[in-house]
């Protein structure tokens, strides 16, 4: 009973193990539609919540390593005048970071972004401050 009880739990791990790996390399394993579900500016005392300012960053993750979004920060939140910065280009995926390469300038190429699950997670310091990202897959 003990040697069955024994086989089941080992077959029932391994089938769990296999089923929760995730490829560590290539474009096609992050593929989708993500959008920010936290975007902190961190400024010693004070943290401003962009999201709840009225900010955003979506991206789409292309299998063939292209992407395409926006990253949109609200006047309120950034000294009066607003951002908007074009997430279109590439991005690369290795060993578990997503680094994005914009064709156009913007931060977000500066923030290697960890994937934990299906989550994309980058907290960055930049002269002055602390930007901390977290994206999930945008709801279908």
């Amino acid at each position: 009973m003990i040697s069955t009880t024994r086989r089941r739990l080992f077959a029932a791990t391994i089938a769990l193990v296999v089923a929760t790996c995730r490829d560590t390399t290539g474009p096609a394993s992050v593929a989708g539609a993500y959008t920010a579900s936290m975007f902190l500016l961190i400024i010693a005392p004070d943290t401003i919540d962009i999201i709840r300012a009225g900010g955003s960053i979506t991206v789409t993750l292309m299998k063939d390593g292209t992407s395409s979004g926006q990253v949109y920060v609200p006047a309120s939140a950034n000294g009066g005048t607003s951002y908007t910065a074009s997430l279109d280009g590439t991005f690369t995926f290795s060993n578990g970071v997503v680094v994005f390469n914009p064709t156009t300038g913007s931060f977000m190429h500066d923030m290697p972004f960890t994937v934990l699950g299906v989550l994309l997670y980058s907290k960055t310091i930049f002269s002055g401050g602390t930007i901390v990202v977290a994206l999930h897959p945008a709801a279908a």
